[in-house]
């Protein structure tokens, strides 16, 4: 006989970017029981103009009563409204509230030339001040962030095994990826220093080029992934 909002109402994210919660919406009978195996149903009434959807229109309620849909944001800096309802009772509604902000932008990796191991900084705009919530790329090589400036930079370890010559630089910021910008690496022969419990990504073809260890009375994990 009723929905109520759980979590995931009043977010914002990246325009174009998938919430960072999903949208929860519990079911419940006259006696404020949460229903199980409920039908809920979740329809975009603004916003779809311009690209929000939902993961999925219909979500069964689990054992707290509750369903869960995930909303990609569209495309345009406003405010998308979502509604929760169950069929048989159209008039029981809960409505949730999402605001898209402008999504990230790279515009500089300094120095545009690099080496594994390297320390550069991506300038740009609209990071997650959260640093740890950025993943910087070059090519599929996956950077290591160790500090960020607001949203406007980052500053980042460059990582073993990039192709050779030139490469592009993105950031991944939530689900949202920036634009490409064109940079330069020069391959090492310098052996490999991880820290304690630090891992890497490599592909297959890379190991035997790329990746030299350092001995010394170290081990490593090495863990094939297909």
């Amino acid at each position: 006989t009723a929905l109520s909002i759980k979590d995931g109402n009043d977010q914002s994210g990246p325009a174009g970017g998938l919430l960072a919660q999903p949208l929860r919406a519990t079911a419940s009978d006259g006696k404020e029981t949460p229903v199980p195996g409920a039908v809920v149903r979740f329809r975009v009434t603004r916003g779809a103009q311009t690209g929000t959807t939902l993961t999925d229109t219909i979500a069964v309620a689990g054992f707290d009563g509750t369903a869960t849909v995930g909303l990609r944001l569209g495309t345009a800096l406003d405010t998308s409204i979502v509604e929760a309802f169950l069929s048989d009772r159209p008039s029981v509604v809960a409505r949730f509230r999402a605001v898209a902000t402008p999504p990230p932008r790279l515009d500089a990796v300094v120095p545009a030339s690099f080496a594994a191991g390297d320390t550069v900084r991506l300038r740009g705009q609209f990071f997650n001040a959260t640093a740890a919530a950025n993943v910087p790329f070059f090519g599929s090589a996956k950077g290591r962030v160790v500090r960020g400036d607001a949203d406007t930079s980052l500053t980042v370890v460059v990582p073993p095994c990039v192709s050779a010559g030139a490469v592009t630089a993105r950031v991944l910021v939530g689900s949202v990826a920036t634009n490409g910008v064109a940079s330069t690496f020069a391959p090492s022969s310098g052996i490999l220093a991880l820290r304690p419990l630090e891992g890497i990504t490599v592909s297959g073809t890379e190991l035997g080029s790329c990746l030299q260890l350092a001995g010394g009375g170290a081990s490593y994990l090495l863990v094939p992934q297909s």
